[in-house]
């Protein structure tokens, strides 16, 4: 396994097509490409009552955060009061693993 520091590591996202196909003008040298990714299991989440059990969501999308945030705390938020929902300082912390 290489031990690459993060200043010559490059993110070559930008040179993919939409069919997947990288398209990159590389400069001279010796060159490693790592594709990583990730895909749901179909686990169900745990511990979780009748109407919180359900597939895990994609911890990484920013996109499905935003939308299980929203569909969570946010139906919460719609009912308290809007003076008082400065009390909440933090949301929640769960460690991601799986």
């Amino acid at each position: 396994m290489l031990n690459i520091s993060n200043e010559h590591a490059l993110c070559i996202s930008r040179y993919m097509t939409s069919t997947d196909k990288l398209v990159w003008d590389v400069s001279k040298g010796e060159w490693g490409v790592l594709r990583t990714g990730m895909m749901p299991t179909g686990r169900t989440n745990f511990p979780g009552g009748p109407d919180g059990t359900g597939l895990e969501i994609d911890k990484m999308s920013k996109g499905h955060l935003a939308m299980h945030f929203d569909t969570f705390i946010g139906q919460i938020l719609t009912r308290i009061p809007a003076q008082d929902r400065r009390i909440f300082k933090v949301w929640f912390r769960m460690p991601y693993s799986n």
